[in-house]
């Protein structure tokens, strides 16, 4: 993934070897290495705490198959831990299916409202976080998420 921007020559690097190519094909692979590289971020699929060594390749990359993956034996433990418990498992689908009907109603009184508290309260991001990936201004995101909280306010006794 190197140019030299001096001599007008674009190549690519392909199994140690370069392969010259045109500034358009260039760019353009650029562009989807970029546009994976986004998506997997925004995913939390990448462990890859400094983006610059990224080079878009997901299924090669080191921090794909070793950084935030567990081993299946950790997780079979913690499966049948977590089976052992009924009541737990059984509070856990009360719990799930209460959220559920939160999110289909939240959707029903505003646009994105499931999205919006979904990404808010389960997967942890700030309202620009959530502006940016719905592609609306934050203030818009802080608009309806008070609007929704209202509405949870008010309605409790129907989800809770």
């Amino acid at each position: 993934m190197e140019s030299r921007e001096q001599s007008k020559t674009w190549y690519w690097t392909v199994n140690r070897q370069h392969v010259e190519v045109s500034q358009e094909v260039y760019r353009m692979i650029r562009q989807d290495n970029t546009r994976i590289r986004n998506k997997a971020r925004t995913e939390h699929r990448c462990a890859q705490q400094n983006y610059t060594f990224c080079h878009g390749d997901c299924l090669n990359c080191y921090w794909h198959t070793e950084g935030r993956f567990t081993p299946i034996e950790t997780m079979q433990e913690e499966y049948s831990q977590w089976m052992e418990a009924s009541t737990v498992m059984e509070e856990e689908v009360l719990s799930k299916m209460t959220m559920e009907n939160v999110y289909d109603a939240a959707e029903k009184i505003i646009q994105d409202g499931g999205k919006i508290l979904r990404l808010r309260f389960e997967e942890g991001f700030t309202q620009r976080e959530i502006a940016r990936l719905l592609g609306v201004p934050h203030g818009t995101v802080g608009y309806r998420l008070k609007v929704l909280l209202n509405y949870l306010r008010e309605n409790a006794n129907i989800f809770f």
